[in-house]
């Protein structure tokens, strides 16, 4: 804590707050680091594990996601769903590197979405949970353990080249027998096609609007940061590089981090090199803790594997070592009944990526656009 606000703030904080709660902090100054130097006691408030970012595909190319249509819609955009390809479910699991007072990271996510001609409608459950040592007057207590649920829901509808979302959710988080909190968000976003199938612009605000039970107290809009909030906007960019036949994407996003009170702009690029083999590469420029991310997604069939490796670097811990983490996904795209693919087609302009079975060789090329969706 002498690095947090000195230490004269640190021994007042410590005076008051209770063991079970200095452990808490502890876990969250050294998983996270997500918090400015002179934050306060109660802008780390709790529920901060909601900040670290989902969805494999979009962690490696440097947190960009809220211009890219698919996964992610819980963390990035509540658009997202809108205009991907084809209906998924997707699975994904992950670990971030823990220190000598906590068990690593582990998180799981299950995401599921379907689109229609003018609506969309998504679904996701997400948690985290680690072990930590409690402390007690005497020194070190028994280890007690902290898990986060966050289950979200979104919808919207779609009107030609433009898509409305509405995402909530519900955090509920829970550090050993003593703290059991809840919040209930409501998050909109929105996609616009510029160019349909090449270019698009995003936005989205993330857990402004809130009910949240953590530090005892209830906040609408705004009131106590204990759980992380971002204004974020973005643009994506898909096209296919002739020369090579190598369909990519990059996208850029600015985003405005309430946690870190500054703003942040990760940039990304995915190629497919291979039909059916893509490299991913991000950086999350201004982010304090996040340096480079790499990833990789491979594609058989209707089956998509994404693999993303992150370079870290604790923001509140000086001298704090390198650290690596990493996440793993797995998604299905569904297969879509005849009516219904007819139904999407119809809404579908003519320059955005088809859906083609290849009739030879030369064709191999248009079956992995369909991946950049998902």
């Amino acid at each position: 804590m002498d690095t947090f606000q000195g230490k004269a703030f640190s021994g007042i904080v410590m005076g008051i707050i209770s063991a079970e709660q200095r452990s808490f902090l502890a876990v969250v100054l050294c998983l996270l680091g997500s918090a400015s130097a002179q934050t306060q006691i109660d802008d780390l408030g709790r529920l901060q594990i909601a900040d670290e970012p989902t969805t494999p595909r979009l962690s490696a190319m440097g947190g960009v996601g809220t211009a890219i249509p698919g996964g992610g819609f819980a963390f990035y955009n509540a658009a997202s769903p809108a205009f991907a390809e084809l209906p998924f479910i997707s699975v994904e699991y992950g670990s971030l590197p823990g220190d000598d007072n906590t068990g690593d990271l582990t998180k799981g996510k299950l995401e599921a979405a379907w689109m229609f001609k003018k609506w969309f409608a998504g679904v996701s459950l997400t948690t985290w949970s680690t072990e930590y040592l409690t402390s007690t007057e005497q020194g070190i207590g028994p280890a007690a353990s902290w898990q986060l649920l966050q289950a979200s829901l979104t919808g919207g509808f779609k009107i030609r080249r433009f898509a409305m979302g509405n995402c909530f959710d519900f955090y509920q988080d829970r550090m050993g027998d003593v703290v059991n909190d809840q919040a209930v968000t409501y998050s909109p976003g929105f996609l616009f096609q510029i160019v349909p199938g090449k270019v698009t612009l995003g936005g989205s605000l993330r857990n402004y609007v809130r009910l949240d039970t953590s530090l005892a107290r209830f906040a609408w809009f705004g009131g106590a940061i204990s759980l992380p909030r971002y204004v974020r906007a973005g643009a994506a960019w898909t096209d296919t590089l002739k020369s090579a036949a190598m369909p990519f994407t990059a996208s850029a996003d600015i985003v405005y981090s309430a946690v870190y009170q500054r703003l942040m702009i990760p940039v990304g690029i995915e190629a497919w090199i291979l039909p059916c083999l893509a490299a991913r590469l991000g950086v999350p420029i201004h982010d304090p803790s996040n340096l480079v991310h790499f990833g990789v997604g491979l594609r058989i069939n209707s089956i998509t594997c994404d693999f993303d490796y992150g370079v870290t670097q604790p923001a509140l811990i000086p001298g704090a070592s390198i650290e690596q983490k990493w996440l793993l996904g797995l998604s299905y795209a569904l297969h879509i009944p005849h009516a219904v693919e007819k139904q999407l087609a119809g809404n579908t302009p003519a320059s955005q990526p088809q859906i083609l079975k290849p009739n030879s060789a030369s064709d191999l090329s248009v079956i992995a656009v369909p991946i950049l969706t998902h």
